[in-house]
This record gives C-alpha cells, structure tokens and sequence, in this order.
C-alpha cells in the first residue's frame, strides 16, 4: 500500500514531468512555427522568383522578336540598296564593251547615254546622236562610290574602285598562258593544274 508520503511524491514528480512537457511542447511549437513562417518565405520567394523568370522569359520573346524584325528590316534596305546599285550599274554600263566603266571621263549624249571613253566615237552607240564633248560627272561620282566586280568569269568578288585592279592582280582566277611550249591554252589560274594533266598537255607528251 502507497503511503501519503509516497503518493505526495508521485504527485510532484507528475507535475514537474507535466511542466517539463509542456515546456517542450511550447518549445516545439516555436520552432514549429519559425519553421511554418521560413517554409512561407521560401514559397513566397519561389512564386516572386517564378514571376521575375516569367516576365524575364517574356522580356527575352519580345527582345528576339524586335531583333527578327530589326534583321528583316536590315535584310530590305540591303537588298533594297543591292537594287538600286544593280539599277544604277545597269545605266552606266558601256552599251559597246558591256562593261561598267572604272575610270573617268564618262561621255554622255543629249539624249542621256553613257559611253565609256574607250568606246566613244562621233555618234552615240544607242540613239545615233552626235555625242559632242558632254561629260557626266554624276556618272564618274556612282562609279568611284560603287564596289566593281572582277573581271574574271571564275571570280564574283566584288571591291572597291581603288581596290579591283590590285585584286586583279593577284586574283586566283587571272588567265594566264599554259607553261608548255606545245601548247597556246590561255586559261584560269585555277584550272591550270587540271590542264596539266590533261593528256596533249603532261609532262609526258610529245612536243610537237
């Protein structure tokens, strides 16, 4: 049988166990709730860091959509400027020689021809005028502001009026004349190996 004594200590142990537990639920509560209120800033943070991604990726659309558009639009003007360089060659190119000249002085005839001073004569090439001695110095301004092809067929590089000559020079398709004595190809420089080891034109053929 529990004495008084005994049941009184019982009873003490009790409580204080009570108030330790409490205690450590009140503890537990705290953190519970610090961790509840980290866990909402955490979400909060995601749903602000999902709205910054959204309106970046947004922001990012609209950027590659103005630069395809600022690229289209680049893309016209150059093939609108490509056009109206082609319609200005077309007009300055030699009726004669067919050539764009590179040089000055550009005759013109009353009637708005151009010839080039190499093909000039006494009547205009196109409409049978006395050409006279009319020179057209807008002409001579397209001509030093235009770039000019190269005048090798196997070439379509395109330079400047100071730079196509030298070019030229030193192009890779510059015709020159085949190296054998039995032979009087005048070709590409490119092509001119494949010559060579054309039969009638090897080191082993026979010179005739």
């Amino acid at each position: 049988m529990v004495s008084e004594n005994e049941l009184k200590a019982l009873q003490k142990k009790s409580e204080e166990e009570k108030i330790i537990y409490d205690l450590e639920l009140k503890a537990l509560k705290i953190i519970l709730e610090a961790k509840t209120k980290g866990i909402r800033n955490l979400e909060n943070q995601v749903n602000g860091g999902k709205i910054l991604l959204a309106k970046t990726i947004k922001e990012v659309q609209l950027l590659k959509l103005q630069a395809g558009e600022h690229e289209k639009k680049e893309i016209e003007l150059r093939e609108e400027h490509e056009r109206f360089v082609d319609l200005l060659k077309d007009k300055l190119e030699c009726p004669v020689c067919m050539d764009i000249p590179r040089k000055g002085p550009i005759s013109i005839c009353s009637n708005g021809h151009y010839v080039c001073r190499t093909c000039k004569r006494d009547l205009c090439p196109t409409c049978r005028v006395v050409m006279g001695e009319n020179k057209s110095l807008l002409a001579v301004a397209v001509i030093e502001n235009i770039d000019h092809k190269c005048k090798f067929d196997d070439c379509g590089e395109f330079f400047s009026v100071d730079k196509v000559e030298d070019h030229e020079r030193s192009c890779d398709h510059r015709i020159v004349d085949c190296p054998k004595s039995n032979c009087q190809e005048k070709l590409a420089l490119s092509k001119l190996i494949d010559h060579l080891n054309v039969a009638n034109c090897s080191s082993d053929s026979v010179p005739e």
